[in-house]
């Protein structure tokens, strides 16, 4: 799914212990097409047990990399780290969209929802890359 040059950004991401950042493009490309498939196969319907468990861990990489890309901003992984927490972001807004017909964007000083964090963490990638130039 992505072009050589998005993966080698996406392997850069800041090292996590049992992080497999060789693999994590087709990693994030995988979740992706088990949703597409969950949506077309069981719309409305709850999502197996082992796509459940993926998405914890594409949740765990939004946070992480988001906090990474929020708070370090003088690491030279961020752009990395905000590309890949946007990317995780955008899955679970795609998951999301997949379980229920209703979208609730949330933005307020508890909560910000995956759709407004994915779009501000691909602007922060590019404003790093900008930055660093």
């Amino acid at each position: 799914m992505y072009d050589p040059v998005t993966s080698s950004l996406i392997q850069s991401v800041p090292a996590l212990t049992g992080l497999d950042r060789l693999n994590l493009p087709r990693t994030l490309t995988a979740v992706y097409a088990r949703l597409v498939s969950a949506r077309l196969l069981m719309r409305g319907q709850p999502s197996d047990a082992s796509l459940a468990a993926e998405l914890l861990i594409i949740r765990r990489l939004a946070n992480t990399f988001e906090t990474y890309a929020a708070v370090l901003t003088d690491r030279a992984d961020r752009e990395a780290a905000a590309f890949v927490a946007g990317t995780a972001h955008g899955l679970l807004v795609f998951e999301r969209a997949a379980e229920s017909s209703t979208h609730l964007t949330l933005l307020s000083d508890e909560h910000i929802s995956s759709d407004v964090s994915a779009c501000l963490l691909f602007l922060a990638s590019v404003n790093a890359r900008r930055t660093a130039s």
